[in-house]
């Protein structure tokens, strides 16, 4: 049995769909989300196999209280889900300063933040995995010269996709007995 660490659980949101899915298979799901109490019914039926916690991804010291508190009461991290995200609707250069600053620090340095605090205990058990949801929306020059350009786009996206293949490339501690994968299922016996 898994234990699952799941960031953006709005109710009816991918979070909660990966949720859904790792209780279908018997696993064990900490939920995230900034309005848990949106989920206390959800969570109601799955009992202890299921931990909703409070949580602003860009508050550091949140971040690590979570993620202690998710390890003490359900035994360590198996897998991480970072999928708290907005994206950005108009223009690149209609975003106000701090919106800019807001919509980075939401889509990449909470990314960090959150697996910085789950990785000592993956490497301690030198297994786990990551999934990092993105987005095919990302800011690329190529789409600025559309006809007429893109309305929306996702700052961070391609951030989130160079932490990503790093995390890769880094983290052989952890996967030297797994195989690698970029797709949506586990590889075979894991």
């Amino acid at each position: 049995m898994r234990t699952w660490f799941v960031t953006g659980g709005t109710p009816g949101g991918f979070g909660q769909a990966y949720a859904d899915a790792a209780l279908e298979t018997g696993d064990r799901v900490v939920l995230t989300a900034r309005r848990p109490e949106e989920l206390r019914e959800w969570a109601r039926p799955y009992g202890d196999r299921v931990l909703v916690l409070p949580l602003d991804v860009t508050d550091a010291a949140q971040v690590c209280a979570a993620v202690a508190e998710a390890e003490q009461r359900m035994g360590g991290i198996d897998v991480l889900v970072n999928n708290a995200g907005r994206g950005w609707y108009g223009s690149i250069e209609g975003m106000a300063e701090d919106a800019v600053r807001r919509t980075s620090d939401l889509n990449f340095f909470a990314l960090l933040s959150v697996t910085r605090a789950v990785l000592p205990g993956m490497r301690e058990r030198r297994r786990g995995w990551i999934v990092n949801m993105s987005s095919v929306a990302g800011v690329r020059i190529a789409a600025m010269a559309e006809d007429p350009p893109p309305r929306r786009l996702v700052l961070g996206s391609d951030a989130y996709d160079a932490v990503t293949s790093t995390l890769r490339e880094a983290l052989t501690d952890i996967t030297w007995s797994e195989a690698a994968s970029c797709a949506a299922d586990f590889p075979p016996g894991t």
